[in-house]
């Protein structure tokens, strides 16, 4: 098996319901939505807004969400991506989030296309665009993953997009940011709001633990007390902590006590 690099290790997702680690109600919401869009009702999910600090983990249980939805063998008893059909071999999910033609639907047989964007960068014409694409094709359902919708706010987009999710009668949306501060509140109004959950120190350090025994990491660590002062020195958010992992898979892949003391997290790692 080939070694991911520290980038990849960085940038890791779940591959199932049972890695994730914190965010206990978002995982449960998802999960039950998941569960009743895969089933013979074929139902369409409530509209989402997570909200939460930077690297806390939303963006992987949302995207874990999105390849069990769109994979062709999942069901409401089995609700997990199998990693082996089309939807799965092409990583729904994890692709750049600015692509706006990366739409997908799963085959002649699925009727769930997925439409992922991110608000930092998605301009008002590719915003057009795709309302344009989730209004044609009545007969699919949607889902559309906006990531950090400030960068819409930031811009004065958001009021364009709330007279789409009005109309909206077959698109589940779900977005993401770390602060809904100027977020209108008549937008507000139309989704669920979930916020992220860190986890204890006991549970970020044997979810490090499991991270780095796999195979495609393998990282060692010298002592247990290690991980424990690293979800310490991170304030138990997943992301940073990943940060720590990668850079010492990229200095001799042992993660010691004296580099989680002297590692230093980055000014982009902390909420703006």
């Amino acid at each position: 098996m080939n070694k991911l690099t520290a980038g990849q290790i960085e940038s890791s997702s779940y591959s199932n319901w049972d890695e994730i680690v914190g965010n206990k109600r978002l995982k449960q919401t998802l999960r039950s939505i998941g569960e009743r869009m895969v089933g013979p009702t074929k139902a369409l999910g409530c509209n989402l807004l997570v909200t939460g600090q930077s690297r806390s983990g939303k963006t992987s249980t949302v995207e874990l969400f999105t390849s069990a939805v769109m994979c062709n063998k999942s069901t409401p008893e089995n609700f997990q991506p199998c990693g082996d059909c089309y939807p799965c071999s092409q990583q729904v999910g994890r692709h750049s989030l600015h692509e706006i033609d990366h739409i997908l639907a799963g085959g002649l047989d699925h009727d769930i296309c997925f439409l992922p964007l991110d608000g930092n960068r998605c301009t008002q014409a590719e915003l057009d665009t795709a309302i344009e694409q989730m209004s044609s094709g009545p007969n699919y359902r949607w889902i559309c993953y906006l990531d950090e919708i400030q960068g819409l706010v930031r811009r004065h987009l958001d009021h364009h997009l709330l007279r789409t999710v009005e109309q909206s009668t077959r698109v589940n949306w779900i977005m993401t940011t770390a602060s809904t501060k100027g977020l209108d509140k008549m937008f507000r109004n139309r989704f669920t709001e979930l916020s992220t959950e860190l986890p204890s120190v006991e549970e970020l350090a044997i979810f490090l633990a499991k991270r780095c025994l796999t195979p495609s990491i393998n990282i060692a660590w010298d002592d247990n007390s290690t991980l424990v002062r690293l979800a310490q020195r991170c304030e138990q958010v997943p992301g940073k902590a990943l940060k720590c992992l990668a850079f010492a898979s990229s200095t001799g892949g042992t993660l010691t006590r004296e580099l989680v003391e002297d590692f230093i997290f980055a000014p982009e790692d902390n909420d703006e």
